[in-house]
């Protein structure tokens, strides 16, 4: 849905900056549009229940009324009063959704104005400041992800982006993560139970490894007893997808102190860090965020369309490839090559093409530089030192290259 409005909204795809719009600036309307459906049902549901709960009480007054018993009038001014209170608490309920209601639409709109300055007839005129923009947006966003809250919303605020990036969503999260790094449940428990709907639909399992978590807690501080009562009021619901699961935790009763690996895991303190990590996939996935941050995923995009096998040849390396540099290639390591129908030479003197203005040249030693590289050097130096052996050689030593 979001990616039709944006290709209705910005018909003049042609250009390239609109072009990444469309791919990579998905999440950026798809979050609060999300916030507003949830907002708008959050809403809705407390409006159906409390006009529920006042259409009762008038029909069962009413009924009193009528019955061989009536209200007596102060009872009955009584009842009205107290309904008349709960509708006005109703409303300052709603005054406050409809304000929370106004604040994503204003921020759905601030980033559609935001995304269109990038698809204009006169884009090209602000595309040097909209891609800074975006700069600043992406490293917000992988700061936010990498726990730099502080540091992220003073990036967001000296660049005047707030209502572009999801510092709230990472606010409300960091709350959350931050309990469990402390071994405590109860914020992920209340996150669990407010969000169990959309997690059921997801199959997630993370309110059933909190709930394995308590028990071995339990039983971690003695508490046997209260552990078996944990286990008999929360785990018959997670028993059809997670019987295993449940069956090596009870078997913690009998062996406090396991020796086999299977059991040790459950107690073991890593499981602290593998429920944030789960947490923040659920939380991803709830909130229409990408498992990455853009940063990582366009960094990886870009090494990926320049990443040959020469990167990873100590002889073959270009200065002026990105890759080729020592800390992007240990990045790149894993990420699979680019594909090149059309071999291109490269000299590794200057970075520059070897073609018919730049012929390559072979050294007696086998190495091969671009004759212009070469020419350079010699009038530098006065004489051609291969950069790869330290051998010196003349230019009437070299000979020309031909590739068939």
């Amino acid at each position: 849905l979001v990616v039709f409005c944006v290709c209705t909204l910005f018909p003049a795809m042609a250009s390239s900056l609109a072009a990444e719009v469309a791919v990579l600036e998905h999440p950026l309307l798809k979050v609060p549009y999300e916030q507003l459906v949830k907002t708008f049902k959050a809403g809705q549901r407390l409006l159906e229940a409390e006009l529920k709960t006042v259409t009762e009480r008038i029909h069962t007054t009413a009924k009193q009324r009528s019955s061989a018993s009536p209200l007596t009038r102060a009872a009955a001014r009584h009842e009205l009063y107290e309904l008349i209170a709960t509708l006005k608490a109703l409303q300052t309920q709603l005054k406050e959704h409809f304000e929370t209601e106004r604040q994503v639409l204003d921020c759905c709109s601030e980033r559609v104005q935001h995304l269109k300055l990038a698809t204009e007839p006169s884009a090209s005129e602000h595309e040097s400041e909209w891609r800074l923009q975006r700069i600043d947006r992406i490293l917000v966003d992988h700061l936010l992800r990498e726990g730099f809250y502080e540091t992220a919303c003073q990036l967001a605020d000296e660049s005047h982006i707030r209502s572009l990036v999801n510092v709230d969503i990472f606010a409300a999260s960091r709350i959350v993560e931050e309990a469990l790094n402390r071994q405590d449940l109860g914020p992920a428990l209340a996150w669990c139970e407010e969000h169990s709907a959309r997690l059921k639909k997801l199959k997630s399992t993370f309110e059933f490894k909190l709930r394995l978590q308590q028990f071995v807690e339990l039983l971690r501080q003695g508490a046997t007893l209260e552990a078996v009562a944990h286990a008999n009021q929360y785990f018959p619901p997670f028993s059809d997808r997670h019987l295993a699961d449940i069956q090596a935790a009870m078997c913690l009763l009998i062996f406090p102190n396991p020796k086999c690996e299977r059991y040790q895991r459950l107690l073991g303190p890593e499981r602290w860090a593998d429920l944030v990590q789960q947490f923040r996939r659920n939380n991803f996935v709830l909130n229409s965020l990408t498992t990455q941050s853009l940063l990582s995923i366009t960094l990886q995009a870009g090494l990926s369309a320049m990443k040959t096998k020469q990167c990873y040849s100590a002889t073959s390396k270009n200065k002026n490839c990105p890759v080729c540099s020592e800390h992007l290639n240990q990045l790149a390591e894993h990420l699979p090559n680019a594909h090149y129908i059309n071999s291109t030479l490269v000299c590794r003197l200057t970075g520059g093409l070897m073609n018919e203005d730049n012929p390559p040249m072979s050294l007696p030693n086998g190495q091969v530089y671009g004759l212009n590289g070469l020419m350079q050097m010699v009038a530098e130096l006065g004489h051609i030192q291969c950069p790869t052996t330290g051998s010196k050689f003349s230019m009437s030593e070299i000979k020309k290259v031909f590739v068939m």
